[in-house]
């Protein structure tokens, strides 16, 4: 069993043989569940990792059953802005160093200043919304307010966000606001040797506990 799962290809016909029978034994049926084979296909880093990606990231808003890609249980793009830490560890780096670097034939010598932005997932998810924004037959599409909102904010996360995807809970207590006003709080609560602590990384507000990821 171990073999036969160190090979995607058994380890998805094992899924489906398995499948197919609880479904045909339960509706009492015979015959064939799925449409068509198996199949893997190499994407390489790049344009094509890029297309193929957002393709796949926006198949739950197309379907209808998520409203934003990232909203998706298993979307790769919700798992980069909800746990980056986590990804980092599951997921290839997508980076825009990586697609310029390897589509010189298109777009010509990446003659582009190496910043910190262009290794973080925000470009990406301007690209996926931007993507969504193309309207296909019989398809749901991302509706151009939403596209105009995540590009004026270069794909970053509003404060709303990052509570929404972040922050699991607040049952332990926390508190947000200036630095001032969180110095005051931990203060009162004779925390005199602890700062008040950056939200997460916006530069403006402060919270009286680390915000874990």
């Amino acid at each position: 069993m171990r073999d036969r799962l160190d090979s995607v290809s058994r380890f998805v016909q094992e899924l489906k043989q398995t499948f197919s029978r609880w479904y045909n034994n339960k509706h009492d049926r015979k015959g064939y569940l799925w449409g068509a084979r198996f199949k893997g296909v190499i994407v390489y880093q790049g344009e094509a990792q890029l297309i193929c990606g957002s393709y796949i990231d926006l198949n739950p808003v197309r379907a209808g059953i998520a409203r934003l890609p990232e909203d998706y249980r298993w979307s790769s793009l919700g798992l980069r802005l909800r746990s980056p830490v986590r990804a980092g560890k599951l997921l290839y780096p997508l980076t825009l160093v990586d697609l310029l670097e390897r589509s010189e034939d298109l777009y010509g010598p990446p003659y582009v200043k190496v910043t910190a932005d262009l290794f973080g997932v925000e470009w990406y998810r301007q690209f996926v919304y931007t993507a969504g924004g193309i309207e296909h037959e019989g398809k749901a599409h991302l509706p151009k307010e939403l596209i105009d909102q995540v590009v004026s904010c270069n794909g970053h996360l509003g404060i709303l966000g990052r509570l929404r995807y972040r922050v699991k809970n607040f049952s332990e207590g926390i508190a947000i606001g200036g630095y001032s006003a969180i110095a005051g709080i931990q203060k009162s609560e004779n925390r005199k040797y602890i700062c008040p602590r950056l939200f997460l990384d916006a530069y403006w507000a402060y919270t009286t506990r680390v915000l874990r990821e």
